[in-house]
């Protein structure tokens, strides 16, 4: 009766010890993978702290800086009409990754429509601001947008 406990406890931990190590994978990509979208998050809060340096700085030369607002506010409108989806579901992005947090790297989805008719069952693989990269049952990748996993 003693080995049998001494069995069931070290199948117990042999269990635990791969539960473990998965999650730590899993966490180390999600990590990996949060790092890439902090630097592009950097990368545009940096261009409009270099706007707005810019804006500063020649107003301390006193440069009209109207005239310059007022073009770079029609160039920003003109963004805003082209880009304004594109943005939206950036922000919409960041919100669900970095707040509601409904997923991660390693998770597995349902998502879309299979030929036969069901939902397809896909593990995600990297996380994007406009894209997921998720791998099918069979390990093929498949870039998926953002847009479709947000609806």
């Amino acid at each position: 009766s003693e080995s049998g406990v001494r069995a069931l406890a070290l199948s117990n931990l042999t269990a635990a010890m791969r539960r473990i190590y998965i999650e730590r994978e899993a966490l180390g990509k999600t990590l990996s993978d949060t790092s890439s979208l902090v630097q592009n998050v950097g990368v545009m809060v940096g261009f409009i702290l270099g706007v707005i340096t810019a804006f500063i700085s020649l107003g301390i030369f006193k440069i009209d800086v109207a005239s310059l607002w007022l073009l770079m506010s029609s160039a920003m409108l003109a963004f805003a009409f082209v880009f304004g989806t594109t943005a939206s579901v950036m922000f919409r992005t960041l919100v669900m990754i970095f707040i509601t947090n409904p997923f991660s790297v390693g998770d597995w989805l349902k998502i879309g429509e299979q030929v036969g008719g069901g939902p397809e069952i896909v593990r995600i693989k990297e996380l994007g601001l406009n894209f997921f990269v998720v791998e099918n049952y069979w390990g093929e990748a498949i870039y998926i947008p953002a847009v479709k996993i947000l609806d």
